[in-house]
């Protein structure tokens, strides 16, 4: 009888262990969830800001190469009054 009672207290101590767990589980899998949902956000907005990056590049590199044919224009300027004069 003894024997039975340890058992069955054993049972219910596993039971109530076992519902814990279960919730706790439960709540690491909605934490994931939103650590997910935030994870894809994050590399949603990393994709924006990497297409902006790439954007600005072609933009600066078209500015570079203006740059540089203004001071080959300058330049053959100063060379042709040097000429002139």
């Amino acid at each position: 009888m003894a024997t039975r009672l340890a058992l069955e207290e054993r049972m219910s101590k596993f039971a109530l262990d076992r519902s814990t767990l279960e919730e706790k589980a439960k709540a690491k899998e909605k934490e994931a969830e939103e650590l997910k949902a935030v994870l894809e956000n994050t590399n949603k907005s990393l994709v924006q800001e990497q297409l902006i990056n790439q954007s600005l590049k072609e933009e600066l590199q078209k500015v570079v190469k203006l740059k540089e044919a203004l001071e080959d224009n300058l330049k053959q300027i100063k060379e042709n009054e040097k000429t002139l004069k």
